[in-house]
């Protein structure tokens, strides 16, 4: 008997899985029922908040700096 035999007699028969065997391999790997949406703790919504108004202000503050000229430099090259 050679190598090849050797697995080819010692390899499991796979079958294909029927809908409930699926279904069942399915709740144990992750668990009974549809995916759920946990409720957001108040620090978690606080934190988003405080993210969404650091975002806001930084693109205020460069929209005014550069309608204002201070966000290009109009000095370089010239002579004073």
């Amino acid at each position: 008997m050679n190598d090849l035999e050797v697995f080819r007699s010692a390899r499991p028969v796979v079958t294909p899985l029927d809908d409930a065997t699926a279904d069942a391999i399915h709740r144990a790997v992750f668990g009974v029922g549809q995916l759920t949406w946990t409720t957001p703790r108040p620090w978690q919504r606080l934190a988003a908040m405080a993210a969404c108004v650091a975002t806001l202000a930084a693109v205020l503050v460069a929209i005014v700096s550069v309608r204002r000229g201070e966000g290009t430099n109009h000095r370089v090259g010239h002579d004073g």
